[in-house]
């Protein structure tokens, strides 16, 4: 049972009905969601070390820096995947779905990359996704190039071919 549904009731049998009706208006979280939160909230320090590593990688993308992108890359690949591991074993799922695997991987990956996301871990209720690198795309300069169309020349005489098909037609 969600435990949200306990806290509804023990808060309307303290005649609380109004924080009863907050709770159960409250949305169940996901099972990724629930999966994160249980870590996040049995180890504050998830939440500083997934924020950290996403302000590292951003000064290093800012800087151009391919050595520290390469570099802070792997390391946000081994945390992904420890803080992963370590969250299910807190969960006791011993063997998660993969399209769990996926989304609680997806939801890290997300609270690197996004500081409101890595600030509201342990009260997520869904999974959450990024695609893109915070605002980083904003303040990047892109440079493009801007070719003139290539001129088609205009034949001024029929291809003999054509010359050919007129005769006979």
């Amino acid at each position: 049972m969600w435990r949200g549904t306990k806290l509804a009731a023990s808060a309307k049998q303290r005649g609380d009905n109004d924080t009863a009706k907050q709770i159960s208006a409250a949305r169940k979280p996901t099972t990724a969601a629930w999966v994160v939160n249980r870590l996040a909230l049995r180890d504050r320090d998830i939440r500083t070390r997934l924020a950290g590593l996403g302000e590292r990688l951003k000064d290093a993308h800012a800087a151009m820096d391919g050595d520290r992108i390469r570099a802070l890359s792997a390391e946000q690949r081994r945390l992904v995947d420890d803080v992963a591991r370590a969250a299910f074993e807190e969960a006791e799922l011993a063997d998660p779905t993969a399209a769990l695997r996926d989304d609680v991987t997806g939801t890290l990956q997300a609270a690197i990359a996004d500081p409101d996301v890595a600030s509201r871990l342990g009260r997520l209720t869904k999974a959450e996704q990024w695609s893109g690198f915070g605002e980083f795309g904003d303040t990047a300069m892109v440079f493009t190039t801007t070719r003139k169309p290539a001129a088609r020349k205009q034949p001024t005489e029929k291809p003999e071919r054509d010359k050919k098909r007129g005769k006979n037609e």
